[in-house]
Parts: C-alpha cells; structure tokens; sequence
C-alpha cells in the first residue's frame, strides 16, 4: 500500500504568472513517470489556512484523492505567484529543501499587459501610461504587486537563489515553451530523472487570457472561490473540495468569449519598456540570456 503523506514534491513550478506555467505543469503531468495535480495552482504554501492543517491533508487534496497513486512517481506541482512571496519560499524549502524548482519568465510588457487583463474587472484603473506612471510609485497598492513588481524577474531570482542553490532551480524563456514546448519537456524530464522519450500533447494551451462575457459573473465566482469564505465553505458542502475545481473551472469557462483582448496602448507599451529595461539587463547578466527581442 503507497504511504501518499510520505512523498515529497521534487519539481516545483513557482512562477511567473501568464507564462505559460499551467500549460508546462499539464504537459510535465502527463509523463507516466509523473504525477502534477489537476487543480490550476497548489495554494499549500502560500495559504495559512491550508498550511496550518499539515502535509497529509495537502498530498490528498492535490494528488491522492484525485485518482492517481504516487507510488514511484515523481511529484510536479505549481503555484504561479509563489517566487514573489519569502513565506512560500521558506516553506517549502523547509518541506523539500531538495525540491527542483522552476521560474518561467516572460517579456514583462507583455505578462504585465496579460496579467492586467486576467485580473481586468477588478484591478480599478485604466491601462495608460498615465496611470502607470502613479502606478510605479505606490508599491503599497496591490496592483503594483501584481502588475509591475512581478515582472522584475531578476530580483525575484536573486531571492529564490537565497532559498534554492543555482543546480535546483532552471530558469525558463516562456518564448521559448510558446515556440517547442515538447522540447522543453525533453530538457525538464532529463532534468527530473525521468525517461526522455515520452513527448507530451503541447498542442494545447492552457489558461490563455480571453475576453470576459460578463464583469459582474467574474466578480461574482470571485466572491464564491475566495479561498475560505462563507461563500466557499457552502460551496465545499455541495461539491467535495478535491472535485471542485472542475466545477469552479467550467463554471469560469462559460464567462470566456473566443477572442483575446486588443493590444496594448502604444503610450503604456513605451513607459513599460522604459521602466523594465534596467531590470532585464541585469537578469540578461545573471542568466546569460539574450532577452534582445524583448525589446521590439
């Protein structure tokens, strides 16, 4: 019989968020030497509630009562705003300081731009470079937090590299997952010590930012998956909380029209790319990559 509280997670895909980190925890997932979770994000370690309730409760809610035994497997999971929090980091350093970890990083004009119209309904400004510019300077509003500092991606990489050794953690180009994803899963499984020559189904995308048929549904599944809530604690009543977020991601995909948002105001693009071009410079140092097109 497997001991599921027993296994450790060995592949942790911690950021950035509109990277294409759920597609990759998807593809990696299918691999029969694998096991990810279904669920979008693994909230464990950034989640007090979840966190004070232990280890076991986490490996059943995310893999163990899902269906699939983790007997052998190797354990891949995801939480997309992970490298901005020191509590999430530390965490699961604590829980698995051997955990392989993952940070994709992409054009961060084009994830703030993305970001901003996931979160569009309620981020409570316009996308301008006028407010962008008030935006930058107020690091207490959320949305900076959101938008802007976490596209700073060579400050959160000095900061992960202050949890995990360089040799655990494997930085990726999401320009490069969008042009051979199947290669990169090639490079991941090697990685991982699993078996090369499965290739995953990466035609697929997962999570693309598209139009919203309705604000006020969005606000109103919000309020119903607030992690915690009155609202969400009925919820749980009526669907077990290891199955719900089928119910939660069928309920969001019938707010999704089948076309993406415009592009991005020339006036905000100029400010981003500005703003930005210090910082890649610096991660273009740290990395050795060439992020060149990042500024087309």
């Amino acid at each position: 019989m497997s001991k599921p509280h027993s296994a450790k997670i060995n592949l942790f895909i911690v950021g950035a968020q509109k990277s294409a980190t759920t597609s990759l925890k998807h593809y990696l997932g299918e691999h029969p030497e694998i096991v990810s979770h279904p669920q979008k994000e693994l909230s464990y370690f950034i989640d007090d509630t979840e966190y004070s309730h232990g280890v076991k409760p986490m490996m059943d809610k995310y893999f163990t009562k899902n269906g699939k035994s983790t007997e052998g497997k190797k354990l891949v999971a995801k939480c997309a705003l992970m490298y901005t929090t020191d509590k999430g980091l530390k965490r699961l350093k604590e829980y698995n300081p051997q955990s392989k970890i993952i940070f994709i990083v992409r054009n961060p004009v084009e994830r703030t731009y993305s970001g901003y119209l996931m979160d569009k309904d309620i981020a409570g400004h316009e996308f301008s470079a006028a407010e962008l510019k008030k935006l930058v300077k107020s690091t207490d509003d959320w949305k900076y937090g959101m938008f802007i500092d976490s596209s700073i991606y060579v400050k959160h990489l000095k900061n992960l590299y202050n949890y995990f050794p360089k040799e655990q953690v494997k930085v990726l180009l999401y320009e490069d997952i969008k042009s051979n994803a199947a290669a990169i899963c090639k490079e991941v499984f090697k990685w991982l010590g699993v078996s090369e020559s499965f290739t995953p189904e990466t035609d697929r995308k997962y999570n693309a930012t598209l139009k919203k048929k309705s604000n006020a549904y969005s606000k109103l599944l919000r309020k119903v998956f607030v992690p915690h809530s009155v609202a969400r604690k009925i919820f749980n009543t009526v669907v077990p909380e290891h199955y719900n977020y089928k119910v939660g991601e069928a309920l969001h995909n019938l707010n999704k029209k089948s076309t993406g948002y415009n592009n991005m105001d020339a006036g905000a693009k100029a400010f981003l790319h500005e703003f930005y071009r210090p910082y890649n410079k610096e991660l273009a140092e740290l990395t050795g990559f060439d992020l060149s097109s990042w500024e087309k």
